[in-house]
Formats: C-alpha cells, sequence, structure tokens
C-alpha cells in the first residue's frame, strides 16, 4: 500500500500534467478563437487598470464571479449581451474590449507627442 508521501508524489505529478494540458487546449483555443483570446485579454487589462477584482466586476455587472473568471481565462464563449453589459459596466465604446491596441488615455494623449501618432 502507497503511503501519504508516494500519494502526494503522484497528486503533484497529475496536477503538473493538468496544468500543462490546460495550457495546451488553451493556446490551442487561442489560435482558434483569437477574439476570445483578446477579449479576455483586455477584459484583465481593464478590470486592473480600474483596480478591481473579479468580485469587484462582477458586482458593478451584477455577473457572477465564475462568469468573470472563465471569461478572463478563455473558458466561456461570450455572447452580445453579456459584452454589452461588460462596455456598460467599463464605461467603454464597445471596440475597446476586441481591440488588440489598447485606447490611449486622455492623460496619455496630453503626454504623448502628437506628431507621432
Amino acid at each position: 500500500m502507497p503511503d501519504e508521501l508516494d500519494l502526494y508524489e503522484q497528486l503533484t505529478s497529475v496536477s503538473t500534467e493538468a496544468r500543462v494540458l490546460r495550457k495546451q487546449v488553451a493556446d490551442e483555443l487561442d489560435k482558434r478563437y483569437p477574439l476570445r483570446a483578446q477579449l479576455a485579454k483586455n477584459l484583465v487589462r481593464l478590470r486592473k487598470e480600474r483596480g478591481w477584482t473579479q468580485e469587484d466586476l462582477a458586482e458593478k455587472s451584477k455577473l457572477h464571479r465564475n462568469q468573470i473568471g472563465a471569461i478572463e481565462q478563455r473558458r466561456q464563449s461570450t455572447g452580445i449581451d453579456i459584452i454589452e453589459i461588460l462596455i456598460d459596466t467599463f464605461s467603454i465604446l464597445p471596440g475597446e474590449l476586441l481591440n488588440p491596441y489598447p485606447a490611449l488615455s486622455e492623460v496619455e494623449l496630453d503626454s504623448t507627442d502628437k506628431s507621432k501618432l
């Protein structure tokens, strides 16, 4: 009968393998669905720029925290209704959730040499 240390090592090995497999699946989904990946990246960026946790965003948007996490981790496809809710919650233009080039804020525009834009 295996002792506790053997069981722990087996569990750790399986957990590591599962993480690697999840990363491979996520990478494949990113290739197949690049807008889903971009939405996730922008959602995390917008949330962190505001200093919000997933729970803060869930409370403000009236979405479930698990749903926010699933979108950010690219595990869930997102419909237009949810995108609309997120746009309203962040008070942004629709393109900002899918744009691979985040818009410069007014502060950044003021401090940027506009001739380079």
